[in-house]
């Protein structure tokens, strides 16, 4: 699925109007991987709130890294949050 960012968005010297988010292609192992990956940070000391582990599962999707979405405005995060986060409960 093609998501369009409110405003367009800088991430690295590069600006984005709009990401490819392939949800569909995503597998359990992608799934399994993100939970572990949450749960890695939080063993050495991160907080990660539930809330927002949605974005590790989205960078698997658009093959993008975690930070890109850790920094994102409030309205995509809150939007791209709405549409990745009921994969972890399916």
């Amino acid at each position: 699925m093609k998501y369009e960012f409110f405003k367009p968005y800088k991430f690295e010297d590069k600006e984005y109007s709009e990401i490819e988010l392939d949800l569909d292609g995503l597998r359990g192992s992608d799934i399994e991987s993100a939970m572990i990956q949450v749960e890695d940070l939080t063993k050495m000391g991160q907080r990660i709130p539930t809330a927002a582990s949605w974005k590790f599962l989205a960078a698997r999707a658009s093959k993008l890294p975690v930070e890109f979405f850790t920094n994102l405005p409030a309205r995509d995060w809150l939007k791209l949050s709405g549409i990745v986060s009921p994969f972890f409960d399916s």
